[in-house]
C-alpha cells in the first residue's frame, strides 16, 4: 500500500514503544546495579574536577571488571535519592532511585585509585521524574515540574544552585520533603545512611529527598526514548515517494540518477590504494539514493566506510556515519583520523563529552587557528597536479598492458628453434628495440613511485579544498559559529535544542562535514531535519533495527547501508502478535512491514532493485588462513581471497581444537575449559611480562554462553592485576560483546558436553553466532570443547568445523608443465640461496609463477611471455591486490632474460 507512509511510521514507532519501556535504574540496590561505593564527600559534585581516591580493593576490583566489560558497563554517580513506590507497566514497583545520574571514570595513579565525576554527563533519571510528576499531579499546570528546567541551572550542585533546587522543589512539588537540602547546604560531608533508609518499611522515608551520592556499576544503555518522541513526529510530516524512505518502504524505484556529485566515472581523491570493490563503493553512492555493501568479517568495512566519507567531503557533502555502538565507531573515526591521516574533517559525537570537542573544533577556526586563505592558483595547479599524476598513472598502467603482447610476440619468435636468414634478421630487430624499451620491471616502479607522489598531492589536496571552503565560510557565517561555540561549550542540553531551531545547523556542517555517532544518540546531536546530509552511511546494519534507523534516514539525501547477512542479527522479543495487530491497527497489512525478525541491512537488501547498487568486499585481512579458512568455504562460498596467505609454513598451524574432559553444570558453566583458558592466559602474560603495552599480544575469550562468561572473568579477576588486563586488551564476552572486535589470540569456549541438552546445543547452530565467533582471531584461535565430534550430528556447523582441516596451499595445475623458462629462473634463484621459492602458486586468489618466501616478505614473480603455461602477464588489478597485502612483483619478461640473463 503505497502512500501510507505516516501509517508505516506510526508502526514502527509502537513496536519499538511496546519492546522498549522507559524504566531506568528504577532501585540502586537492586541486582542491575553492582559494585556499591559509598564516597565520603559531596566534593564529587560541588567541586569542579575533584578527584576522590578510593579503597584499593574496591578499585582494584572495578578496574578489572570495567576491563573485561568496557562494552557492556560503566561506573555512574547516583544523586538525590527517591524512595516510595511508581506504577509501571501496570504494575506497583518499590523504588530507591537517583534524581540525577553522571558517569564516574576510575582512574589509577601513583598505585592509587581515584574516580572523578563527568560534569558533561549530565542527565535525569526518568524513573525519578515520573515518580516526581505522581506527587505533583493535583498542582496547576503552570507549576508541574518541568522535565528540562532542573538541567537549566548554572552549577546545579554549588550552594547557589542547590539554593534553586530547594526553591524550584518546594515551589513546585509541596508533597515533597526536601529539608534535608538544608544540611547539605552547609556541608560536603555524607549526610544520609542510604542502604539503612532503603532497607527501613518505614513510610516517613517516603516522598523525602535524600541529598546523598551513591557510586554504582550499571549495564551501557541501549534504549532511547528519544527515538519513540522523533518517530512521533515523523509520523506527522509528509514524505516525497523518491526519498530514500519512500524507496526503502514503499517500494519507490530509484531511476538511479545521480544525487550530489559527479555521476559517471569519478576521479578519487582518498590517498589509499581501493580495491575493485571499494572503488565500486564510491560510485555506486553517486549513482543511486539507497546502496548495500556486504562486508565479511576482516574484509576492511570501517576502512571503506572511511575512504567513502572522505571523498563524499570533497566532492562538498555532509556525511553522518551511524553504528549501532561507540567502539564501531571510535574504529572508523580513527581510520580517518590516523590511518588515513586526514585531519579536522569528522567528529566522533558517540563519547560522552563530543561537546567540548566540537566547542574546542570551532573555537580554533573562529580564532584562524589552522584557516588562512588559499591561493585559488595554489588549489588549482594541486587539482591539476593530482589530475596530471592519474593520468600518468593510468597511461604507465596501459603501457604495461600493452607490453604484454609486445612480449608474447618477442617471446614466440625468441624461443622458437627456427633458422634462417629472415628468423635471425627478426631476433636482431627484436634486440634492436628491447635495447630501446624501458623494462616492465621499471614501468611499474615508475608507476609506484608516481601513486607515492599522487597520495602526497591528494592529502594536501583535502587539506587545501576544507581550508578553502572553511575561510569563505567565515566570510559569511562567522556570528553563526561563535553561536554554536557557546552552545556547544555548554553541559544543557536544551540550550543546543534552542539554537538548532534559530540557527542553520548546516553551518556547522560547513565547518564539519563528516559527524560520526550511535544510531540511539543522533537525536541529541543534529536536528530532525529533512535531508540535512547528503550521505548517510549505516555501520553494523545487520545489528539495527528499523524503527531507530528511520529519523536517521530521514535526515539523509542518499543512503549506504553497511553490514553482513552473516554476522549477528537485530534480536526483537516483542510478541509476533502484538506485531499483527499493530499492522491492522496502521492499515499497514497490505505492505511487507517486519519489526521482529527483519534489520534495516534486510529492508534494503529486499527494496534494492538494482545489482549494481550492492557491493560485496571479497579482500580478508584479518585471520591467518586456516582460522578464516571454514567461515570463508562454510558461509561465502569461498568468495573470499585471504590476503593474509604469505605461503609461510606457519600460516597453516594457528587454529587449534582441545577436547577436554569437561562438565557442563546448570548454571551453564564449564570448570574444566574455563581453567584451560585462565591458565593459558597466564602462561601468556608470564611470557610477556617484560614487554610493554604496545608489544602485547591482546587476548579474547568468548563463549556462546552468558554462565560460563561470568564464571571467566571471575576467575580472571582473581588471577590478575587490572594493569595486567589492559596491557593485554583481555575481552571476554557472547559473541554479542565482540561483533565489530578482533584480537590476536582469541580462547573459543563452547561449553557444552554430551549431556547437553539439544535445545543448548541448537542454539550453536545459529549462523550469525557461530560465524562470529570463530572469525575474530588474527593469528591463533584455540577452541575448548568437551565433546567428541562422533557424538555430533556431522549434519552441524560444530561437527562440520571440528571436522575440518584448512586445506594447505596446492599448485595450481594437478601436474606441473616442464617451462624451459621458469626452470631456468628456478635454478637462478636457487644457486643465489635468496629463500624458499614455490612454483606456480595461487595466493591470495591469484595465480603466481614463481614465489620466493623469505623472513621478512614474501615476492611475487610473474613470467611474461615465453610461450606456454606462463606466457600471460598478471592484470594491473592483480598486481594491487597482492600489493595490498604485503607482497611486491616482479615483473620478469622472457626477452630480458634471453639478452641478458
Amino acid at each position: 500500500m503505497k502512500g501510507n507512509m505516516q501509517g508505516i511510521i506510526q508502526f514502527y514507532r509502537d513496536c519499538y514503544q511496546r519492546e522498549y519501556s522507559t524504566e531506568k535504574v528504577l532501585n540502586f540496590y537492586a541486582a542491575a546495579v553492582s559494585d556499591l561505593y559509598y564516597p565520603s564527600t559531596f566534593k564529587l559534585l560541588s567541586q569542579a574536577d575533584y578527584a576522590l581516591p578510593v579503597d584499593s580493593g574496591w578499585g582494584a576490583d572495578v578496574s578489572a571488571s570495567l576491563e573485561l566489560n568496557s562494552s557492556e558497563k560503566k561506573l555512574v554517580c547516583g544523586s538525590f535519592f527517591l524512595k516510595g513506590k511508581i506504577e509501571l507497566l501496570g504494575k506497583s514497583r518499590q523504588l530507591f532511585t537517583p534524581l540525577f545520574l553522571h558517569d564516574v571514570s576510575l582512574e589509577y595513579t601513583n598505585e592509587v585509585y581515584f574516580i572523578r565525576v563527568d560534569p558533561y554527563s549530565l542527565s535525569l533519571n526518568p524513573v525519578a521524574i515520573s515518580y516526581l510528576e505522581t506527587l505533583g499531579e493535583d498542582a496547576t499546570t503552570d507549576k508541574r515540574l518541568s522535565l528540562a528546567e532542573l538541567l537549566q541551572f548554572d552549577q546545579l550542585f554549588s550552594f547557589s544552585g542547590l539554593v534553586q533546587l530547594q526553591e524550584v522543589l518546594q515551589s513546585r512539588l509541596p508533597q515533597l520533603d526536601v529539608s534535608l537540602l538544608e544540611r547539605r547546604l552547609t556541608t560536603d560531608e555524607r549526610i544520609s545512611d542510604l542502604q539503612r533508609i532503603h532497607q527501613s518499611r518505614k513510610t516517613t522515608f517516603e516522598n523525602t529527598l535524600f541529598p546523598d551520592i551513591l557510586i554504582g556499576m550499571v549495564d551501557k544503555p541501549v534504549k532511547s526514548k528519544d527515538v519513540i518522541n522523533e518517530l512521533e513526529l515523523l509520523s506527522t510530516r509528509k514524505h516525497p515517494a523518491r526519498g530514500v524512505l519512500g524507496q526503502l518502504f514503499e517500494g519507490t524505484p530509484d531511476q538511479s540518477e545521480a544525487v550530489k556529485g559527479t555521476g559517471g566515472d569519478k576521479n578519487f581523491v582518498v590517498p589509499i590504494s581501493l580495491s575493485e570493490s571499494q572503488e565500486r563503493i564510491l560510485t555506486a553512492s553517486t549513482r543511486a539514493k539507497l546502496s548495500m555493501v556486504i562486508g565479511p568479517p576482516g574484509t576492511g568495512k570501517s576502512f571503506s566506510i572511511a575512504a567513502l566519507a572522505i571523498q563524499a567531503c570533497y566532492e562538498g557533502k555532509k556525511v553522518l556515519i551511524a553504528s549501532k555502538n561507540q567502539q564501531a565507531c571510535q574504529v572508523i573515526y580513527d581510520k580517518i583520523e590516523q590511518e588515513i591521516g586526514i585531519k579536522g574533517l569528522s567528529i566522533n559525537a558517540s563519547k560522552p563529552r563530543y561537546k567540548i570537542s566540537v566547542a574546542a573544533k570551532l573555537r580554533n577556526i573562529i580564532s584562524g587557528a589552522g584557516v588562512k586563505r588559499v591561493d585559488l592558483d595554489v588549489l588549482r595547479k594541486v587539482r591539476n597536479e593530482v589530475q596530471l599524476l592519474s593520468g600518468e598513472i593510468n597511461r604507465l598502467a596501459g603501457e604495461i598492458a600493452q607490453r604484454e603482447r609486445i612480449e608474447m610476440e618477442w617471446g614466440e619468435k625468441l624461443a622458437s628453434e627456427e633458422s634462417g636468414m629472415l628468423h635471425n634478421l627478426q631476433k636482431r630487430w627484436i634486440a634492436f628495440r628491447h635495447q630501446r624499451s624501458t623494462p616492465l620491471w621499471e614501468l611499474k616502479y615508475a608507476m609506484h613511485e608516481a601513486d607515492r607522489q599522487l597520495k602526497r598531492k591528494q592529502r594536501r589536496l583535502l587539506k587545501l579544498h576544507h581550508q578553502n571552503a572553511l575561510y569563505r565560510m567565515l566570510g559569511d557565517n562567522r556570528f553563526e559559529l561563535i553561536q554554536y561555540e557557546k552552545a556547544f561549550n555548554e553541559s544543557r542540553g536544551n540550550l543546543i535544542q534552542n539554537i538548532f531551531s534559530t540557527v542553520d545547523f548546516g553551518i556547522v556542517l560547513d565547518a564539519l562535514p563528516i559527524w560520526i555517532c550511535r544510531s540511539i544518540d543522533v537525536a541529541n546531536i543534529v536536528p530532525l531535519q529533512e535531508e540535512l546530509f547528503d550521505l548517510l552511511i549505516i555501520d553494523e546494519a545487520s545489528q539495527c533495527d528499523i524503527s531507530s534507523s528511520m529519523p536517521i534516514l530521514y535526515r539523509a539525501k542518499s543512503a549506504v547501508v553497511v553490514g553482513d547477512f552473516n554476522q549477528l542479527r537485530h534480536l526483537s522479543f516483542l510478541s509476533g502478535q502484538v506485531e499483527d495487530q499493530l499492522r491492522k491497527k496502521y492499515d499497514v497489512t497490505a505492505v511487507d512491514l517486519a519489526y521482529r525478525n527483519r534489520s534495516i541491512l534486510d529492508q534494503a537488501n529486499q527494496a534494492i532493485r538494482n545489482q549494481d547498487q550492492v557491493v560485496f568486499l571479497n579482500e580478508h585481512f584479518r585471520s591467518l588462513p586456516d582460522i578464516i579458512d571454514f567461515s570463508n568455504r562454510q558461509f561465502y562460498s569461498g568468495r573470499l581471497q585471504v590476503m593474509t596467505d604469505q605461503w609461510r609454513p606457519e600460516d597453516y598451524n594457528n587454529l587449534q581444537i582441545e577436547f577436554l574432559d569437561g562438565e557442563r553444570n546448570q548454571k551453564g558453566e564449564n570448570l574444566v575449559e574455563a581453567n584451560y583458558v585462565v591458565d593459558a592466559i597466564a602462561e601468556l602474560v608470564a611470557a610477556e611480562e617484560a614487554l610493554d603495552k604496545q608489544h602485547c599480544t591482546s587476548v579474547g575469550v568468548i563463549s556462546p554462553f552468558r554462565g560460563q562468561v561470568q564464571l571467566i572473568k571471575k576467575l580472571l579477576q582473581k588471577r590478575f592485576l587490572p594493569n595486567q588486563l589492559a596491557k593485554h586488551r583481555i575481552l571476554v564476552g557472547t559473541p554479542f560483546a565482540f561483533q565489530g572486535e578482533e584480537r590476536a589470540v582469541v580462547y573459543l569456549s563452547f561449553t557444552i558436553d554430551e549431556n547437553t541438552h539439544h535445545s543448548t546445543r541448537r542454539y550453536l547452530e545459529r549462523p550469525d553466532v557461530f560465524n562470529v565467533s570463530i572469525t575474530r582471531a588474527k593469528s591463533r584461535m584455540v577452541v575448548c570443547i568437551s565433546i567428541g565430534v562422533v557424538q555430533l550430528n556431522p549434519a552441524t556447523l560444530l561437527a562440520k568445523y571440528l571436522s575440518h582441516k584448512a586445506k594447505k596451499p596446492v599448485p595450481v595445475a594437478a601436474q606441473l608443465l616442464y617451462d624451459e623458462f621458469l626452470e631456468a629462473v628456478n635454478k637462478a634463484l636457487t644457486k643465489m640461496k635468496v629463500g624458499r621459492i614455490e612454483t606456480k602458486r595461487n595466493v591470495c586468489g591469484v595465480d603466481i609463477d614463481l614465489l620466493l618466501v623469505q623472513t621478512e616478505r614474501t615476492l611475487g614473480i610473474d613470467l611474461v611471455g615465453y610461450p606456454g603455461a606462463y606466457e600471460e602477464q598478471l592484470t594491473m588489478t592483480d598486481i594491487r591486490s597482492l600489493e595490498r597485502a604485503g607482497i611486491d612483483i616482479f615483473l620478469l619478461p622472457y626477452s630480458t632474460w634471453h639478452f641478458d640473463k
